[in-house]
């Protein structure tokens, strides 16, 4: 009888930690989104997100992140939704926000490999937790990897050597050299690669296909669609995985 008392009485803690999981909205609990910062004046700490959906995240009041955020720069932000703004309209949906965090994503262009750079780029293993995505002119990739003791360096590179001659298809590969580190702490992050050099003439979309090296040396292979006629391209699978801001490392652990 007692254990039965007490299995009836886990079950009811069982079934209220959980309701009160359910009744805690996101807002309560703060949203997560990536996004490019706007701003009028770099020096100024006043500053809008624009989040790869479109939305629009309007920060109610002056934090410490604004004087250091760059026009153009884009952010992996955490947030409070505090109301729509009056102003949202059915092409942009805008929100009065309470900013939480803000980390920047480590953004860069296609690397053309040559002979001379084949060393240095690096062929290191890197965990690929999430499956990558096109948010506009960008390539997106949430990654994993031990280090802490020096810089890594991450690249999305093109040899003209493996390309298909039709044009219709571009090979990638994601390239990591770890520089040696043998630190054994586990970081996490997102890295975003401008897409805008592979466009041509003549075409509408691309089909991309990016291989990489993954620990215990198995290379995978990944093939997504970049579609950039239009104003914006459409965004296809987003990560599934919640970042925590402080899991991401700063720009001196990676570049």
């Amino acid at each position: 009888m007692k254990r039965f008392l007490f299995l009836f009485i886990a079950c009811l803690s069982v079934v209220g930690f959980f309701s009160a999981c359910i009744n805690n909205n996101d807002t309560d609990r703060g949203s997560s989104d990536i996004g490019t910062v706007n701003k009028t004046d770099d020096a100024s700490a006043k500053y809008t997100i624009t989040c790869d959906n479109s939305t629009l995240l309007l920060p109610t009041t002056t934090d410490s992140y604004g004087p250091t955020l760059k026009n153009g720069e884009r952010v992996y932000v955490e947030y409070s939704l505090i109301s729509a703004n009056p102003s949202s309209v059915a092409s942009s949906v805008q929100y009065n926000v309470k900013i939480l965090g803000i980390s920047p994503i480590l953004t860069k262009p296609i690397f053309n490999i040559t002979p001379a750079t084949q060393d240095s780029i690096g062929n290191d293993p890197i965990l690929c937790i999430d499956n990558m995505w096109i948010s506009g002119k960008y390539l997106n990739y949430m990654l994993e990897y031990y280090g802490g003791t020096t810089t890594h360096l991450i690249n999305l590179v093109k040899d003209v050597k493996k390309q298909d001659p039709t044009g219709a298809t571009i090979n990638l590969e994601l390239r990591h050299n770890s520089k040696g580190d043998a630190g054994q702490t586990w970081f996490r992050t997102i890295v975003s690669f401008d897409l805008t050099s592979l466009q041509q003439a003549g075409r509408n979309s691309l089909n991309i296909v990016v291989s990489d090296k993954e620990y215990y040396g198995q290379i995978t292979t990944k093939q997504i669609t970049y579609t950039y006629t239009g104003t914006k391209s459409a965004i296809s699978k987003q990560p599934q995985n919640k970042i925590n801001i402080s899991t991401i490392p700063t720009s001196n652990i990676l570049k």
